[in-house]
């Protein structure tokens, strides 16, 4: 391992020192330049570029890439004028004469601005919903209808994902993505991404990215994507800071922030604290075929968890072609269920046996991260080095109690279950881009992360009429080690098609022990990834798109401890510790087009898994077991669509939609069908700072291999008001008003049993809003932070 890691690392270093000057060949038809900073000589990103023909009128726009280089494609030979605009930025004008053959401009220097600027009003004609390369972008700080929600609110929103009432994402109707912050992995996430989710304001977020099939860089964990949730940042000089309040009968959110930022460095604290509150009924029954016997479940639940996330940042430039950054994060959490129900077994033959049931599950985790990047660019603003560290822990205590009460509400029956976990991981990554000749990239990097799991079971079961009282431990550990090494090109063909073409190759090495049994095993695999992605652009907004890649999904701590937990009255869950990795091809083809006011971006997908990691439900003496294996194949096709229009200046729709069938087999099960889902959106502004919203979505029926889950849907509507000269903002959402709850249904289907579970959440809800912007704003924009970060995307889960 050490050796394929030196020979990984010595290619890596041998690529850097490899470096070619600049070329500046002029494109046919193009006006291409570079934009940088007249102090720090830094290129600028997002830099608008506005062009107008003089002799024929024609306009148009464009904006500065993260190298701080624009294209534009010109109509034809003529007097044209440029104006480039940014904030902090004094705005530059350029006039010169250009033929057919195209101009290159070079580099052109902005003088930082003067002055202090009481409010800044960023104004964009960016859609909604972007098509990208490789990847939709939603932009959420356009959208309205989230306002007092968190991240789980404004991911029902993105086309191609559904998330249902607990949370829990799917992207084109599968569960394995990996969920970023900033293309940074967080503690909390590696316990649970629903949780993540809620724990993160709607507020704080700017976009979200969905990639649908990501490159050579980015970790082969995923089978479906990644979605990458992109908050918002403060970039100008001066101390600004932003306060957000959200009571609800559901939930309570709060939020604050504070930046500091200087010409060299900047420092930002945030802290929130998130409160939920859910009831709800549950119900399920059970056909035992082999003798007939019924067994009842019939209760009310009630939900209370909540969240504190302070978060600690900072950059520093120390010099020109060196700067550092980092952070550290603190993020505990709790959660608490209360489950009364009424348990009934029914026999033929006999008389019923009712008893009731008390249940209470508690659990803590707490998450620890650190992380620190170094950046090195160089005089070709593309050429750049980046060393990344990332270290994390996260602690969990989950308990799960159960009393049980005869008909004279004596106790019966006692369970406790206490299950402490801990996962440490440490993660080293480095980067380089190299721009060669004639406008291509080279893009490599190595990365290795060190995972270490453990879970430690104690077990009890205890009989109070007869004194009797069962033991039992767990303990098991599992450490997983990945080495990678990556390689991309980028380069154009027929100077009108991008394409990015790469591999990465992944080692993976596992050891499990299981301690309680005095058994343990260590295995390893290796992955070699391919990705492609070619994009072809005409007419400057019409994108036409294919792709193709392979994903893994590396099975999680959740599936590979073998111990038989009891998750519920008579219901065991198992992992199995020899479980492989799934493997699974993808291919799509996309259009994208954009104008004004609209954007339209539609997809064709397929993707296909072997050896796919299922779980497989048995009756075993009226106890349902689940169990894991490599037993399905999985092969899904499908299409989406996605729009946005603003037919009038004060109005916005935007709707999407997902179709897909799916087929399911294994050891001698199948199951397939359609499945869909749609979402839209109307937002109004009615004047005098006052905005209205509504959404609503629908997810029909999904299939699993044993079974099938009904459909479920959503709706909100919000009312929002702009105060003090836009600093401030107060508004009400109400969610699902025109109904109670939201009901989920399982059926699950097999040769030895047949299984009905209802659900009903009480989602009605009603939140109030404040929110408030304050500080100081200079017009230096800061210095570029480093664009790098670790993407760790396959966290294990205890």
């Amino acid at each position: 391992m050490k050796e394929q890691m030196l020979t990984i690392l010595t290619l890596l270093f041998s690529l850097i020192s490899f470096s070619q000057a600049e070329n500046k060949a002029l494109i046919k038809g193009q006006l291409t330049g570079t934009i940088i900073a007249a102090t720090t000589k830094k290129p600028i990103e997002g830099v608008t570029v506005s062009w107008l023909l003089k002799d024929g009128g024609k306009t148009g726009a464009t904006a500065s890439d993260a190298g701080g280089k624009f294209s534009i494609t010109i109509p034809g030979s003529g007097s044209y004028t440029l104006r480039m605009t940014a904030v902090g930025f004094k705005e530059q004008t350029v006039s010169l004469n250009a033929s057919i053959e195209g101009y290159d401009l070079g580099e052109v220097a902005l003088q930082t601005g003067t002055g202090m600027l009481t409010e800044v009003i960023i104004k964009t004609d960016k859609p909604l919903i972007e098509q990208k390369a490789d990847r939709l972008v939603y932009n959420a700080e356009k959208d309205l209808s989230t306002l007092g929600g968190t991240a789980a609110d404004v991911l029902r929103n993105v086309p191609m994902l559904s998330v249902d009432g607990n949370g829990n994402v799917q992207l084109r109707g599968s569960s394995n993505i990996r969920v970023l912050v900033n293309n940074k992995p967080s503690s909390i996430i590696a316990v649970s991404v629903a949780d993540a989710l809620r724990q993160l304001p709607a507020d704080v977020v700017k976009a979200v990215e969905v990639i649908t099939s990501p490159g050579a860089k980015y970790d082969a964990e995923g089978t479906a994507g990644i979605i990458n949730l992109i908050t918002k940042k403060n970039m100008l000089q001066g101390i600004t800071g932003s306060v957000l309040i959200v009571p609800g009968n559901v939930s309570t959110i709060g939020n604050a922030g504070l930046n500091l930022r200087r010409p060299n460095y900047g420092l930002s604290f945030s802290a929130g604290i998130n409160q939920f509150y859910n009831t709800g009924k549950a119900y399920l029954e059970r056909l035992n075929l082999a003798d007939n016997s019924v067994f009842i479940q019939d209760g009310r639940t009630r939900n209370r968890s909540g969240f504190v996330s302070p978060r600690l940042g900072f950059d520093v430039t120390l010099n020109e072609h060196h700067s550092i950054s980092g952070g550290v994060a603190y993020t505990p959490s709790h959660n608490t269920v209360r489950n009364n129900q009424t348990v009934t077994r029914k026999i033929p033959g006999l008389l019923e046996n009712v008893t009731a049931l008390n249940l209470l599950s508690r659990s803590t985790d707490i998450g620890y991260d650190a992380n620190f990047e170094y950046l090195r660019t160089f005089k070709d603003p593309q050429k750049e080095l980046s060393v990344l560290a990332l270290y994390s822990i996260t602690d969990s205590d989950n308990e799960a109690n159960q009393d049980e009460f005869g008909s004279g509400k004596e106790v019966v029956y006692q369970q406790r279950n206490l299950n402490r976990s801990q996962n440490r991981e440490a993660t080293f990554q480095v980067d380089f881009t190299q721009p060669l000749k004639n406008k291509t990239l080279l893009e490599m990097g190595a990365k290795s992360i060190l995972r270490k799991a453990s879970s430690d079971v104690s077990y009890r079961d205890i009989y109070p009429p007869s004194g009797v009282e069962r033991t039992a431990e767990n303990l098991f550990s599992y450490n997983q080690d990945v080495w990678a090494g990556y390689l991309s090109y980028g380069f154009k063909l027929w100077d009108k098609v991008q394409v990015k073409a790469g591999a990465r190759y992944e080692r993976t090495s596992i050891f499990a022990d299981y301690k309680t049994k005095d058994y343990s095993f260590s295995t390893g695999y290796d992955n070699l990834i391919p990705s492609l992605n070619a994009a072809y652009t005409f007419k400057q907004r019409h994108t036409i798109r294919i792709a193709f890649t392979q994903r893994l999904q590396r099975p999680q701590l959740y599936f590979l401890n073998p111990y038989r937990e009891v998750v519920a009255p008579q219901i065991i869950r198992q992992g199995n510790p020899a479980l492989n990795a799934e493997l699974a091809d993808l291919y799509e083809i996309g259009y994208g087009t954009y104008g004004a006011s609209f954007s339209f971006n539609a997809s064709a997908y397929a993707r296909i898994t072997d050896n796919a990691i299922t779980s497989a439900i048995s009756l075993e003496n009226d106890t349902t077991y689940v169990r894991f294996f490599n037993i399905a194949k999985n092969k899904t096709v499908g299409g989406s669509v996605s729009s946005s229009l603003k037919p009038w200046k004060t109005v916005g729709v935007n709707a999407n939609a997902n179709v897909y069938y799916a087929k399911l087999q294994g050891d001698g099960v199948s199951n397939s069908g359609w499945m869909y889902s749609f979402f839209t959106g109307l937002t109004i502004e009615l004047g005098k700072g006052w905005f209205y919203s509504f959404t609503g979505s629908f997810n029909s029926r999904r299939v699993s291999l044993q079974g099938r889950t009904a459909s479920f849907y959503y709706h909100n509507t919000t009312l929002r008001k702009d105060i003090w000269n836009k600093r401030g903002t107060i508004g009400i959402n109400l969610a699902n008003p025109l109904m109670k709850g939201t009901r989920y249904r399982n059926e699950l289907a097999t040769a030895t049993f047949q299984q009905v579970e209802d659900r009903i959440d009480y989602t009605r809800g009603v939140r109030l809003s404040f929110s408030y912007r304050f500080g100081s704003l200079q017009g230096a924009k800061a210095p570029r932070k480093p664009k790098k970060s670790i993407n760790n995307d396959d966290a294990l889960r205890s």
